[in-house]
Order: C-alpha cells, then sequence, then structure tokens
C-alpha cells in the first residue's frame, strides 16, 4: 500500500535526523597556495525520490576544481557517523588552494530533496496493520555548515627572491630544442622549463628570463599536462620561451 503526500521541513547538517548534508575538509588550517579537499557528503536513513542543488557553495579567496560534481550520479554506500548506520553519498568533492592568508570561509551548500518516509497506519484495517499504512513524500531542505579555514602566510626565511608562486612538492627539467646548444646568428631555438610534482600547477606563472643583452626572448607559452584526483593535484607544466641569439659569441643561460 502506497500513499504519497508533499510536505516542507528544513535541516540543518547535523546527525539528529534521518536526513543530513555534511561538508569536511581534509585539513582545516594550510599555507597560502597549499591544496586541500573540501567534501559534501549526503546521509540518510530513508529512501530519497528526488533531489536538487539549489545553493552552491562558494569558495571566496580559494582556487578551486571539481573532482566530483552535482552533475555526477551519486552512488549511496553504507557508512557509520557517530556510531548510527546511514547510506552515505558523495555530492560534491572539490580541491581547492587558498590564494590569500588569513580566515577564510567555505559557505554551505543547500539542496532541497523528497524523502520517501513509512507512514503508520491509524485504519483498524488488517491489510494496513499488516503492511505499515504505506508511504508519505516529504519535500525537505537539507543544508550543510559553513566551514572556516586558517591561512598561513608562506615563511619568509629562505625565501628565494625570483619565487613565482610554486607551493608543492616538484622537480624542474631545462632543455633546449637544439640539442647541440649551437646556432647561427639570428636562428631561434626554444628553451623548455618543465615543472612536475604535486602542488598548484595551474597557479605557477613563468619566470622571468635573466638573459644575455645579445639574446631576445619572448613571452613564455605554457603547456599542462596535469589531472585531478582525491589526492590533489598532479603531474607537469612547461613554460616554452622563444630565443633568438642576435650576436655572435658564447652565452650563459642562469
Amino acid at each position: 500500500a502506497q500513499n504519497s503526500r508533499n510536505g516542507q521541513q528544513s535541516m540543518d547538517g547535523d546527525a539528529n535526523s534521518d536526513l543530513f548534508l555534511r561538508a569536511f575538509v581534509d585539513k582545516s588550517k594550510v599555507y597560502v597556495g597549499e591544496q586541500l579537499v573540501v567534501t559534501f557528503k549526503i546521509y540518510t536513513k530513508v529512501s530519497i525520490v528526488q533531489n536538487a542543488l539549489t545553493k552552491a557553495p562558494v569558495f571566496n579567496g580559494f582556487w578551486s576544481v571539481d573532482i566530483v560534481s552535482p552533475n555526477q550520479q551519486a552512488t549511496l554506500r553504507p557508512e557509520v557517523f557517530d556510531g548510527v548506520q546511514y547510506q552515505a553519498a558523495e555530492i560534491k568533492k572539490t580541491v581547492i588552494m587558498p590564494q590569500r592568508a588569513g580566515s577564510l570561509e567555505i559557505t554551505e551548500m543547500v539542496m532541497d530533496v523528497v524523502k520517501r518516509v513509512q507512514q503508520r497506519s491509524r485504519s483498524n484495517s488488517f491489510f494496513d496493520q499488516f503492511f505499515g499504512g504505506g508511504y508519505q513524500d516529504l519535500r525537505t531542505t537539507v543544508k550543510s555548515k559553513p566551514l572556516k579555514i586558517e591561512v598561513m602566510p608562506l615563511p619568509t626565511a629562505g625565501k628565494p627572491v625570483d619565487f613565482n608562486g610554486a607551493v608543492g612538492d616538484f622537480g624542474m627539467e631545462c632543455r633546449l630544442s637544439n640539442t647541440n646548444k649551437t646556432l647561427k646568428t639570428n636562428d631561434a631555438t626554444n628553451l623548455y622549463i618543465t615543472l612536475s610534482g604535486k602542488g598548484n600547477l595551474k597557479l605557477i606563472d613563468p619566470f622571468k628570463l635573466k638573459l644575455p643583452p645579445e639574446i631576445e626572448g619572448y613571452d613564455a607559452k605554457i603547456s599542462d599536462k596535469i589531472s585531478t584526483t582525491t589526492a590533489g593535484v598532479s603531474g607537469s607544466r612547461t613554460f616554452d620561451y622563444l630565443l633568438i641569439p642576435r650576436h655572435s659569441g658564447k652565452y650563459e643561460l642562469p
């Protein structure tokens, strides 16, 4: 027996209900440019008939890229939270990197959900008593709680004078397109500088080359091989500089 009705409820993101939305981060204290992961997860003890995102979280002061977005199909899996068994699903998972120091806030996510709950029958009918009286559909607003992130400035001790914003664990490779390193006057070559590893690769600016005056240099072209997973952002960013020697001689690139 099934009986459908519509009601309206509102819940804040805590575990004191049969349905709630929770936001959490893997760390809440980071340096400028250091990456962290924020996850928005829904927990339920009841069937969800339909759901829709009504307010997306805002990441003011952060660079961000989604790993899991609300447009993707969420999969419910059993999970124990605060000692209670739920079905849980990740609604949104995002890698974020703070761009300034201070106390930054991740705003709440709000969802409109229709949940199906069992309705206890008041009838004396044996049929209704046996089957529990059917079900009721309730329209519910759930929202996560805002999160505060403490962002520390990068240390000044030991900071390179030509620091260009790279925060992470990187290696560097430099090479010229002509491997014999010999050119004729006014012939062009390409200098490739590749940073690879894990960190804020998409936010790293081109290096300012300190070229001899006899070598003409052009702005770098950027090419990326970058992936974003639950482990964060990793891969490589390559800066391609076109160089043209205008006079003969032997020159050193710093």
